[in-house]
């Protein structure tokens, strides 16, 4: 189940969450962190959330590898937390 944080952070009682950034949103989940690419599109109707980026954990876990299965999972829980934050958003 999510909770609200704030406009732009969600949290899940899976041990995830989410934050939006300026450009980006920081994904957490248990101790560790990693950014995605996000922005606004054109005409700033949704954001854009770039899910190629989904690639490394920030320090000090980025030798650890982010396998297909877990990139498909993080993309999916990004999605549904910006969706009950309901902001509208397109995958990319």
């Amino acid at each position: 189940m999510l909770k609200r944080i704030s406009p732009g952070e969600a949290i899940s009682d899976d041990g995830f969450g989410i934050k939006l950034g300026h450009r980006h949103i920081i994904y957490y989940e248990d101790s560790k962190t990693m950014g995605i690419g996000a922005e606004p599109d054109k005409d700033l109707s949704c954001t854009v959330v770039f899910a190629n980026s989904i690639k490394k954990w920030n320090p000090p876990f980025d030798s650890e590898v982010v396998t297909p299965k877990k990139k498909l999972e993080i993309t999916k829980r990004v999605a549904g937390a910006l969706t009950f934050l309901g902001i509208k958003h397109r995958m990319y």
